[in-house]
């Protein structure tokens, strides 16, 4: 969801709005004080950055975990091995593209929007295939 910087006309205060592209307000009531916040690009693209080697380490929401999972989903990740650290927050760390795109493939994640060299959609299942139910093996 795409996230959008709105500033305060009586406070001054930036206020955070996540919304789709197609629903998203030109103003805002401000979360502290209550007057009209007008969106502010400026605030939006600072946040972007502009180093040689891109957006990177990236801090991913969506390959997240809960913050008490992040040990665990880091030896599990060192199992599949592709080693991902996971910050405070439980998000996890990406250090390069191909880091991101091995362990979101890894754990069966896609990217809907990304580009070339992003996550692919994982492969479905053919007749051949089976699948585990209940500790069972079943034809899918």
């Amino acid at each position: 969801m795409p996230r959008y910087c709105y500033l305060c006309s009586e406070c001054e205060k930036e206020n955070i709005h996540f919304c789709s592209f197609t629903t998203r307000p030109d103003t805002i009531v401000c979360e502290f004080c209550g007057a009209v916040a007008v969106r502010n690009i400026v605030l939006e693209l600072r946040r972007i950055s502009v180093r040689p080697s891109g957006n990177w380490p990236m801090h991913s929401d969506g390959a997240g975990v809960h913050p008490r999972q992040r040990d665990a989903a880091y030896r599990e990740s060192v199992k599949m091995g592709v080693p991902t650290g996971f910050d405070e927050r439980g998000r996890a760390i990406f250090e390069t593209q191909k880091h991101r795109k091995d362990y979101c493939e890894a754990n069966f994640l896609h990217d809907n929007d990304g580009g070339y060299g992003d996550p692919a959609p994982c492969k479905p299942l053919d007749d051949a295939d089976t699948v585990m139910v209940s500790g069972t093996k079943e034809d899918s």
